[in-house]
């Protein structure tokens, strides 16, 4: 495991590019949505196999607070139409949330959802800077944050560079 910027999993494909971000307080960590290191871009169904390899090779610090930024592509597609679960901004489709799917493979982590669209700068504005506001929260209470989005690397270092500039990281 690398710290201080470098990639955590040189070699696995899930998650893909996890990161240590160096902190004041609590661990900020940064990846790719689940299916990403498996499938690359494709949009393609991620099975449970992957979804359970991904949580797996996640940071082994007990529960992870997940912030997700995993919303909507830029031509409006959901980026949870890959999976067995939806959005909590989603309406019920007969798949659980992704939090209730967490809970049901037995995992203590908690997200929080964030929808932003697949692009930069951050937006919706009110998502990134909820996001910016709830990661900071939790940094400062000591939790282990980890943000996700797509690629796990446009969007996550985006509010993670926010996170080093507002001071709450070194």
């Amino acid at each position: 495991m690398k710290i201080d910027g470098r990639l955590m999993n040189a070699g696995k494909k899930e998650p893909l590019n996890l990161k240590e971000w160096p902190a004041l307080a609590g661990q900020l960590y940064s990846c790719a949505r689940p299916g990403r290191g498996t499938h690359g871009k494709k949009r393609t169904p991620v099975d449970t196999s992957v979804l359970r390899r991904w949580l797996k090779n996640l940071p082994a610090v007990g529960a992870l607070h997940m912030i997700s930024l995993l919303g909507r592509k830029a031509d409006g597609m959901s980026e949870f139409v890959y999976y067995p679960f939806r959005s909590c901004e989603d309406d019920d489709d007969g798949r659980p949330t992704f939090q209730e799917w967490l809970r049901g493979e037995m995992t203590p982590h908690i997200v929080y959802e964030f929808p932003t669209c697949d692009r930069l700068p951050l937006q919706p504005r009110d998502a990134r800077d909820r996001a910016v506001t709830r990661t900071r929260e939790l940094l400062e209470a000591g939790r282990a944050v980890l943000v996700v989005d797509s690629g796990g690397v446009e969007r996550t270092g985006a509010l993670c560079n926010l996170m080093l500039a507002s001071g709450t990281k070194t």
